[in-house]
């Protein structure tokens, strides 16, 4: 079974805990590749909340970019996003096309 863990804020993971969904609080960049160390073999999408992706040296975007697996998605709760579309997130995650 695939995974996916969210990852910002306590306002942004609240979101998601109240949905039942694993959150894990970051504010930083540091916290973020600490924790994608920690769980890159149990997990298959990370969602990081896009406020906090922002903030994310161009070093490590592009290093999130190709990675497989897990995925990284950034994404905002008011729904502007400037990491790519889930179509391509779940492609690229899963292995699955939606059409």
């Amino acid at each position: 079974m695939e995974k996916i863990i969210v990852s910002g804020r306590s306002l942004f993971c609240s979101a998601f805990k109240l949905a039942g969904v694993e959150t894990i609080e970051i504010g930083n960049e540091n916290d973020f590749l600490e924790l994608l160390n920690r769980r890159k073999n149990d997990v298959s999408i990370i969602v990081v909340e896009e406020e906090v992706y922002r903030e994310f040296s161009n070093k490590t975007k592009k290093m999130l970019a190709n990675v497989l697996k897990p995925a990284v998605i950034s994404l905002s709760l008011s729904g502007e996003s400037e990491g790519e579309s889930l179509e391509q997130l779940m492609k690229r995650a899963l292995g699955i096309t939606i059409k």
